[in-house]
């Protein structure tokens, strides 16, 4: 929201052109999947609302993870048997693809309000209006379009996996080092150190030297 005002909009035109590409170059068999989506987003959208309006509960906010696990068997009432026919696994390209696209587009709507937001938080400065209203008002309308538009959870999603990913990196390397003679660390430092036993003061707390000579 800093940004230009230029800048805003030759991002909007840029990526309106690219979702007019899309909806051009991608089958309508699979932008017809496109409508399991609108109906999770629909209802993640209902969840936001109550989030906003319990206090914000981070468990509400949570449940929408859940919402866009369920577009599969949401998928079997909007698009029949052939939202998994003959297999899930079959219709996985064509659920990740329309996923993409509809992310995609989310993220348009996004920007759009933001740019809208920005220009009213200009005319009400302009007008005489209080700025640290004008301000709040902007903020909080910022706020809203990240829970809305799913910009939040998507990153939510994204720490998760990096959350994962990490632990599981972790756990492999440790086994290694423990199962295959130290592989790891002499690796990655030198033979001599992975040679050299734990003497439980990793990490550990030494007073400074000013204070360790007295």
């Amino acid at each position: 929201t800093e940004a230009s005002y230029w800048l805003c909009a030759t991002t909007i035109m840029l990526r309106s052109a690219c979702v007019v590409y899309l909806l051009f170059i991608i089958p309508a068999e699979i932008l017809d999947f496109l409508w399991i989506y609108i109906l999770v987003w629909s209802i993640n959208t209902l969840c936001v609302l109550a989030y906003l309006l319990s206090g914000q509960n981070n468990l509400l906010l949570n449940l929408q993870a859940v919402g866009w696990l369920l577009a599969v068997p949401i998928g079997s009432v909007v698009l029949g048997s052939r939202a998994v026919s003959p297999t899930v696994a079959t219709r996985l390209p064509e659920l990740i693809i329309s996923f993409v696209v509809f992310i995609y587009i989310l993220g348009l709507f996004k920007e759009m309000v933001l740019i809208m937001n920005k220009c009213l938080y200009a005319v009400r400065t302009c007008t005489g209006g209080s700025h640290s209203i004008a301000m709040r008002h902007h903020n909080q309308m910022i706020r809203k379009c990240f829970l809305y538009f799913q910009a939040h959870q998507m990153e939510m999603v994204q720490a998760y996996i990096i959350l994962i990913v990490n632990t599981l990196v972790s756990v492999l390397l440790l086994l290694v080092d423990r199962l295959i003679c130290n592989m790891h660390t002499w690796w990655l430092l030198n033979r001599e150190m992975g040679r050299m036993e734990f003497d439980g003061q990793y990490l550990a707390k030494s007073p400074p030297k000013i204070e360790s000579d007295h």
